[in-house]
């Protein structure tokens, strides 16, 4: 018998230029489907007033003698997270309270550079506001986002479907993902198993 996979748009999210890539439950659910299962575990992972963090070990067949096996880390530094959010706000402009209608573009009234780090410095309080409710948002599901890149990357990794290049961004189709979704069946594993 085989086992199909269900796929919907839900299973896909946008990556840029009209590409979509696959969401982390959609590769889960590809890894339980590989021949041997791919199996991973949760090494460590965590989060401080600096950043989140997360490693995962995964492997293919056996894990005592696996056909294949890696570590992957992911860390997101949350300085850096703020500083990529006010460059994006400066180019792209930010959607503001006050007006839900448009996206308030900056100006260059709108901020200036740091004296001491040379890093940019908003200026305007709505859009200061703004950029720190935001960031505090990320932050708060920051560890809980690191967890699920990580494992996504190593899944995608020991599918051989993962591109260094564009890194969050997969090399799998909406079409191929059909076609890897039918295998045959295996017996039901525990939840400890497959992960």
């Amino acid at each position: 018998r085989d086992q199909i996979l269900s796929v919907g748009d839900k299973d896909f999210y946008s990556v840029g230029g009209g590409k979509k890539a696959p969401s982390a439950h959609l590769v889960r659910e590809m890894a339980k489907l590989e021949n041997p299962p791919i199996k991973w575990e949760l090494l460590d992972f965590g989060k401080n007033k600096k950043g989140a963090w997360c490693k995962i070990h995964g492997w293919k067949g056996d894990k005592d003698n696996p056909i294949m096996e890696l570590q992957d880390g992911v860390h997101h530094d949350f300085e850096l997270m703020f500083i990529e959010s006010i460059f994006d706000a400066m180019a792209n402009g930010v959607w503001l309270p006050s007006n839900r209608n448009s996206k308030y573009m900056l100006t260059e009234d709108d901020w200036t550079f740091g004296e001491t780090d040379g890093w940019p410095i908003i200026l305007n309080r709505d859009v200061q506001f703004h950029l720190l409710k935001t960031h505090l948002t990320k932050i708060k599901f920051a560890e809980r986002d690191a967890i699920t890149k990580c494992e996504r990357r190593v899944l995608l990794k020991l599918m051989g479907k993962y591109n260094e290049r564009k890194d969050e961004d997969s090399d799998i189709s909406e079409q191929q993902t059909g076609t890897i979704a039918q295998q045959q069946e295996k017996e039901p594993e525990t939840l400890e198993e497959i992960q």
